[in-house]
């Protein structure tokens, strides 16, 4: 239930952290339209991929390692450092960001959806209230919906990324975004496009729910 959790522990406070200073710096350099909102948030999302993307790809070999028919040859990880160690080793530093322009062509239309119906949603919040403003219960709740939104909408390339990133050796070398979705379609029907897709709303709108009420709160005590 825990697989790669090593990984994620170690890399995503960086990850996002460079997510949020792309946020930031986005929205400071682009205004505050709609328009502005998802170029902020496809910037937020190409800063922290370098970080993101490696944390992917030793997570995600770690959680399918055991189900892969492919594991017996290729031999198992015995946790995230030796992952990444063997993985440096067989295929590069290359391989540890393999999928980088596959994630952020996932993640692009994510954050861009994301943050304009995030950045929409606490508008309209505010324009509810009599202070004007959203505390920071308000904004967590602006942020599932935000996140639940833009994750159906994007599934399927998560789907897509995710077995891309997973694959090893000769089998990855002539994969693409393109060929990974067709053969999905051709194998499991449309409906596997969306494979999962319950299970990745339950575990990015909670996580995106906490960041933002803690972002939130921290902005609004002068952090």
């Amino acid at each position: 239930m825990y697989g790669g959790f090593g990984a994620v522990a170690a890399m995503a406070p960086a990850a996002s952290g460079a997510y949020f200073v792309g946020y930031e710096s986005g929205k400071r350099a682009f205004g505050e339209s709609a328009s502005a909102s998802a170029l902020a948030g496809m910037w937020a999302q190409a800063l922290a991929g370098v970080v993101y993307t490696p944390m992917d790809v030793v997570k995600e070999r770690l959680q399918t390692q055991g189900a892969l028919a492919e594991t017996a040859r290729a031999g198992t990880y015995r946790n995230w450092t030796h992952a990444i160690r063997t993985i440096a080793r067989e295929e590069g530093v290359r391989g540890l960001f393999r999928g980088y322009w596959a994630q952020n062509f996932v993640w692009w239309p994510w954050s861009a959806a994301y943050f304009m119906i995030y950045d929409g949603a606490r508008g309209a919040a505010a324009a509810s209230t009599a202070s004007g403003e959203t505390s920071p219960t308000m904004s967590s709740a602006c942020a599932t919906l935000a996140a639940s939104t833009a994750t159906v909408m994007t599934h399927p390339l998560d789907l897509a990324k995710t077995r891309l990133q997973t694959l090893r050796f000769e089998s990855a070398s002539s994969a693409s975004m393109r060929s990974v979705l067709a053969r999905v379609v051709e194998r499991e029907g449309v409906r596997g496009l969306f494979a999962g897709v319950n299970a990745r709303v339950a575990a990015v709108a909670p996580g995106s729910a906490i960041s933002f009420y803690v972002y939130e709160t921290l902005k609004q005590s002068g952090w």
